[in-house]
């Protein structure tokens, strides 16, 4: 959800605006706050500090809202940069980082990449790319069954890794990314 989500912000590019974060930030608070009210009311939530309003109660306590104002805050560079390349580049430059990120995100796990398993700014502000990238590629010659195989594939492919125990719930793992552009793609 979290990959297609971006992908769709992506896909149709946003401009910054200081009226989206603060809707956000609302609507945020609009879920969180009653919630952790009821929460509170019925004892499964205790208060003992002001840390524990902070993290019960304020909604940007959550890394999506965060990383996701930051990539708003970026995107009018992100697509500064995007229209001066060109997408011949862009494409060049989302398979280079993808492989810095296969190397040391999801093979050594080394969190100064930045990346941090997909939990980042940097990752949501790649996966805008990405969406901007997919929207100038012409898929009406891609069959839809093709898609379906492929998301079906990273998906059995994802149940084997769980079963087997090993780690792969980052949101970098090349099976994850390709399932969520094949299911972002079947929506297009």
């Amino acid at each position: 959800g979290v990959n297609c989500f971006t992908l769709i912000t992506g896909y149709f590019g946003t401009k910054f605006n200081l009226r989206k974060i603060v809707s956000l930030v609302f609507q945020c608070c609009f879920c969180v706050i009653p919630i952790a009210l009821v929460c509170l009311y019925v004892g499964v939530m205790q208060i003992e500090d002001i840390n524990s309003i902070i993290t019960n109660f304020w909604p940007l306590g959550y890394w999506y809202v965060v990383a996701y104002i930051g990539m708003l805050i970026f995107v009018p560079v992100l697509n500064a940069f995007i229209d001066s390349v060109g997408y011949k580049k862009l494409g060049t430059f989302i398979i280079a980082f993808y492989i810095f990120v296969l190397v040391f995100d999801v093979c050594l796990r080394d969190n100064s990449s930045g990346v941090m398993g997909g939990y980042s700014v940097l990752w949501l502000m790649f996966m805008y790319c990405v969406g901007r990238y997919v929207g100038h590629i012409n898929w009406t010659s891609v069959k839809t069954k093709s898609i379906i195989l492929i998301f079906a594939l990273c998906v059995a492919i994802k149940t084997c890794l769980c079963l087997f125990h090993i780690n792969g719930y980052r949101y970098t793992n090349p099976t994850i990314v390709i399932a969520s552009v094949c299911f972002f793609l079947l929506f297009l």
